[in-house]
């Protein structure tokens, strides 16, 4: 493919979901495959630039991503950065917001951006507001994908679901939380327990009774995504304030909900997602009647399972979607 391996400089956190998604889980997978040298860090540090022929930057945002770039280019690199979230239109309420929203971090972003030779994002919703933005690089929509040497094989929708949901998320969800609050309660009030997986609901634990939720911490993907696969659950309930933000997210629930044999509910509309098998956008105060339901009526929900999970080994597996990075890795370099 290459006439020698392309060293890569990965800038930002390697150990966050992004990075199982978009940085070290996607390019760990071209290193094993002999395509790419890979090298992760959080510092500038001009030496390990200069040694590197392509500097990929997660997520970049603030003063110090802009010093990066810009010694990266002055040093011959080629940039390119991935975003995941519209993180211009974060909202007041989210836990980030004021370390993301001054007028210095957005600024920072359009910078990097300008910098940059080649730029990835999640979805057609974020690339088009990257495209607004008259930048010089063409902005291209990679999708998060399952690891199909991982995970080779989807797990087969329950034939009789058990009583509980999934949830997983982290501090920056405390708004939705907020807004499924009445859902989780409806539904233990039916017999119907949750599993909040990630960070602790603490915006909504004084409404939930013991006995009909558990929480499981964070841990690494790989033990995260087993748990989902050994819990089996019906449904994964992702409850999104109804919000310019959350119309850009990712497909990731969506693929961790599915490929364990789950479906997957959302109170907002998520692009095209929500015209996907598996997939159901239900009103705030609806969910959890439309659940209990799914759990007295199976056939249904089990077809639209497997025709998502279809959809994910046509559009979905890493081993697909990888071929899309080298050709930017073949550009970058040509």
């Amino acid at each position: 493919m290459f006439e020698r391996k392309p060293k890569i400089l990965m800038f930002g956190d390697p150990a966050s979901t992004a990075s199982w998604y978009r940085g070290v889980g996607p390019f760990a997978r071209l290193l094993k495959e002999g395509f790419i040298d890979l090298t992760t860090t959080t510092q500038l540090h001009w030496p390990l630039l200069l040694a590197h022929d392509i500097l990929f930057l997660m997520s970049p945002l603030g003063a110090q991503t802009v010093e990066v770039a810009t010694a990266a280019k002055s040093l011959g690199m080629a940039i390119w950065a991935d975003w995941d979230d519209d993180f211009a239109n974060t909202p007041k309420w989210h836990n980030e917001y004021r370390n993301v929203c001054s007028d210095g971090v957005k600024a920072s972003l359009a910078q990097v951006a300008k910098l940059a030779d080649a730029i990835t994002v999640t979805t057609p919703a974020l690339k088009a507001i990257f495209d607004n933005l008259s930048l010089k690089a063409k902005v291209d929509v990679v999708p998060n994908a399952i690891d199909d040497v991982l995970f080779p094989a989807p797990r087969a929708p329950a034939k009789t679901p058990p009583r509980y949901i999934t949830w997983r998320g982290g501090k920056s969800h405390g708004e939705d939380l907020r807004l499924g609050a009445q859902t989780f309660v409806d539904l233990q009030n039916k017999n119907v327990r949750t599993i909040f997986m990630g960070g602790y609901p603490e915006s909504i634990a004084a409404q939930l009774v013991d006995g009909m939720y558990s929480f499981q911490p964070w841990t690494i993907p790989s033990f995260y995504a087993a748990n989902l696969a050994r819990f089996n659950a019906p449904f994964h309930f992702v409850p999104l304030v109804d919000h310019p933000f959350n119309y850009a997210k990712s497909n990731i629930a969506f693929l961790e909900s599915t490929w364990i044999g789950g479906s997957l509910c959302v109170t907002t509309p998520m692009g095209d997602q929500s015209a996907w098998p598996g997939c159901m956008v239900v009103d705030a105060d609806k969910v959890a009647d439309f659940i209990f339901q799914g759990l007295q009526h199976n056939e249904g929900r089990v077809m639209a399972v497997h025709l998502a999970q279809t959809l994910v080994r046509e559009r979905y597996l890493l081993s697909s979607v990888n071929k899309k990075r080298v050709e930017i890795i073949a550009g970058l370099l040509a």
